[in-house]
């Protein structure tokens, strides 16, 4: 034990001190005498840490954790975690959807449309978010499971919806919240993390996952920072002009 309140020294270089001293605290507390046998070595606390914020489901599966602790320098090598994984299966990511429907529907009073993914491990659709415009400002919500994400569902929701919509901004809002892994938007964790790193905000937000969606829809104009605290920041894209 006194190794694992040494390794909270090092968790600065973690995605956010404070959720991340939490989160572990809770992993500890609630998961089996293993578990906390291997995060108790360097190389188990620094596997944990690579699937804290990579694969936040998987941090607490002894199996992956004792694979990741026993392959990080060839992680390191090959450039972080998703593409150590991808090059394990031969270059390709497995494809776990086959399509994505969407229907009508209300949002807290705006007319919207939810989006369901097809997937191959379940008979029933994962909802995975929701689209709608106000004042032709177009607004997402999106939670896509974790076995799921980079697959490329986000950018085709994104793409899809700015043909349905043509808006004029497309307002991203990220915040802490309880429906998220890791208790928070991911978009929100990899904007503070940029924020730390030295980047200004108008360009933090370009390093997101909604932020590479959008330039690459040529929503890469003027930046509006409506808001930025730790737990919410909201942000207006614009298009090239």
């Amino acid at each position: 034990m006194k190794k694992i309140i040494i390794l909270f020294f090092v968790l600065q270089s973690c995605f956010s001190y404070s959720q991340c001293l939490k989160v572990l605290v809770e992993d500890l507390a609630k998961n089996s005498k293993e578990f906390k046998t291997l995060v108790n070595e360097k190389s188990g606390f620094k596997a944990w840490q690579v699937l804290a914020e990579n694969a936040p489901t998987l941090r607490t599966d002894i199996s992956e954790l004792s694979l990741v602790s026993q392959n990080l320098e060839a992680i390191e090598k090959a450039g972080g975690y998703t593409k150590w994984k991808s090059l394990q299966s031969g270059g390709k990511i497995e494809k776990l959807w086959t399509k994505i429907d969407e229907h009508d529907g209300d949002f807290h009073g705006n007319h919207a449309t939810y989006y369901d993914v097809n997937v191959t491990y379940q008979a029933y659709r994962e909802q995975v978010g929701v689209a709608f415009s106000n004042n032709n400002i177009l607004e997402f919500h999106l939670n896509i499971p974790e076995k799921l994400q980079g697959q490329g569902i986000g950018s085709v929701i994104f793409k899809q919806a700015i043909e349905d919509y043509a808006p004029s901004k497309v307002k991203g809002w990220w915040k802490s919240s309880d429906i998220y892994t890791g208790n928070e938007s991911i978009n929100l964790t990899i904007f503070k993390q940029k924020l730390q790193d030295g980047l200004s905000a108008e360009l933090a937000v370009f390093e997101t996952p909604t932020g590479k969606i959008l330039k690459a829809n040529n929503f890469d104009g003027n930046v509006e920072v409506i808001k930025n605290t730790p737990n919410e920041v909201i942000i207006y894209f614009n298009p090239k002009m």
